[in-house]
């Protein structure tokens, strides 16, 4: 009698879970973890370390799974891992601020897509078009693959069927917890049952509620995006070839019909020049035109402006996408547009830079104008950047624009801009360039940063109120910053601790 050969059984046919499906299930409750600890971050400004420390954490979490399961770090991963972590060290680095961070997680989830779409080679390459794609890309694939978050959790890759009994311990946990919190609130009335148990409000419970909702959603599309970039979704959507096909199919309006419109606006960018000449050059000699204030000469016509490059800016992508240029000359015509109408944004931009220059002046730095500042100088170095590659085939725009603004951003978030608007405020006052400073603003707006300024400012000024003003904020950040947590610690904050110190010894305030 022949035996049977022996027959060995694969994970899925004995009902295993297979090793792919054991990194998927771990990397899922990662992210489930990840996120439920951003929510209790949130607001993530008064958590810089612990932000920075999350983000990190998770990018290496994220590499280690992709590894396992066959991806690699590529250069655009590099690019979009060094980017994300800069991005998440904004507040680390800026100490108090007192606006939104939502951009800079925006900006830190999509550095993050980036990463997870190249790890299995889901880019197109270089720094083109493609690479917008492939942002683009990142954003898209936060939802293709949303289901396979619980797929990987309660059915992971292997198993047949999700086991009954992981379903009803979950249902029953669940349950429980939202019982407790429940009767727990309603109970916490009583003295000698909170003498138990913690107290528990109704606020409590509601919040845990909210964290909880928020979780899952965010874990979700969190592992959505390795899981799209493993299988590979959208595959062909940011490829090179397809980017230079679709920008070949996509250029058949002739140009005649683009032409005349453009020219149209420059000759109206032409008679506005020629008839606010005496206008527009106060902003280059330093003087007021009559019957203006700083303030008025600086803001008057600044959205206006932003608007007129963003239609500038869309009138070129439309002259480089859409403009069938056949032959030499009508390359020449789209050519000559493309410079003309980024020359006639420059002066826009040069304007508007030396009105808030004037107004700076006067007025002292504040974040805000700073930031206007920054972009100006960002928009004209684009709008540069167009007509270098205009003239000089080889250059491309778009390149050039994605560095400079890397290059931006990395330096925007790397350097205590908050101490430099307190440096250059105190020295402005000190140096006697302005009668007064905003003492408060150092304060409540520029917080730990600008403390070692606040404590020159009080050692230096010759006007006593300003002395004891400089002193009692010190104190009042002191107060404010006196129980922090490790993960609420930032890098100003340790600069500042020397400075109260030296406070409490040799300042007595009134």
């Amino acid at each position: 009698m022949e035996s049977e050969p022996l027959k060995i059984e694969t994970p899925a046919e004995a009902g295993g879970i297979t090793r792919k499906g054991v990194i998927a299930f771990v990397f899922a409750l990662c992210c489930f973890a990840a996120a439920y600890l951003f929510v209790c971050l949130v607001p993530i400004d008064s958590s810089p370390l612990g932000f920075f420390v999350l983000t990190a954490a998770f990018y290496l979490v994220t590499a280690i799974a992709a590894l396992l399961l066959g991806g690699r770090i590529r250069a655009v991963g590099v690019l979009a891992l060094v980017l994300g972590l800069v991005t998440a060290a904004y507040r680390l680095v800026h100490g108090s601020v007192s606006f939104d961070l939502f951009p800079v997680f925006v900006l830190s989830f999509l550095c993050y897509g980036l990463f997870a779409v190249s790890l299995f080679g889901n880019t197109g390459g270089g720094l083109g078009g493609a690479f917008l794609l492939d942002i683009v890309k990142g954003f898209v694939y936060m939802f293709t693959a949303f289901a396979d978050f619980f797929v990987a959790v309660f059915r992971p890759e292997g198993t047949k069927r999700t086991p009954k009994k992981l379903l009803i311990a979950a249902a029953g946990i669940v349950i429980s917890i939202i019982l407790v919190l429940i009767v727990g609130g309603l109970l916490s009335f009583d003295a000698h049952f909170t003498e138990l148990l913690p107290k528990l409000e109704i606020d409590d419970v509601l919040r845990v509620f909210l964290k909880l909702f928020l979780t899952v959603p965010i874990a979700a599309m969190t592992f959505s995006m390795l899981a799209s970039s493993m299988k590979h979704k959208l595959g062909r959507m940011s490829r090179r070839e397809t980017v230079d096909g679709i920008s070949e199919k996509t250029k058949v309006i002739p140009v005649l019909i683009i032409a005349l419109p453009i020219f149209s606006v420059l000759a109206v960018y032409v008679l506005f020049f020629v008839s606010q000449w005496a206008y527009y050059m106060c902003a280059f000699t330093g003087t007021l035109p009559e019957g203006y204030s700083f303030a008025e000469y600086a803001r008057e016509g600044f959205f206006n402006l932003c608007v007129v490059a963003l239609i500038n800016a869309v009138l070129i992508i439309v002259l480089s996408s859409f403009a069938g240029a056949k032959g030499k000359g009508g390359a020449a015509v789209v050519s000559i547009l493309k410079i003309l109408l980024s020359l006639a944004t420059l002066v826009l931009i040069a304007t508007a830079v030396s009105k808030m220059l004037i107004y700076i002046g006067a007025y002292d730095l504040t974040r805000d104008r700073l930031a206007v500042t920054v972009f100006l100088v960002f928009l004209a170095l684009a709008f540069l950047a167009v007509i270098v590659s205009t003239v000089f085939k080889k250059v491309k725009a778009i390149p050039v624009i994605v560095v400079i603004a890397c290059a931006s951003l990395i330096a925007f978030s790397l350097v205590d801009t908050n101490r430099l608007i307190a440096k250059y405020n105190v020295d402005s006052y000190l140096g006697g360039n302005h009668a007064n400073i905003d003492v408060a603003y150092l304060e409540s707006d520029l917080g730990l940063s600008a403390v070692p300024e606040l404590e020159r400012l009080a050692e230096n000024a010759k006007d006593p109120d300003v002395k004891v003003a400089a002193g009692r904020a010190i104190t009042n950040i002191r107060k404010e910053n006196s129980d922090l947590k490790w993960y609420e610690m930032s890098i100003p904050y340790r600069k500042a601790r020397g400075t109260f110190d030296k406070s409490d010894k040799q300042r007595q305030l009134p």
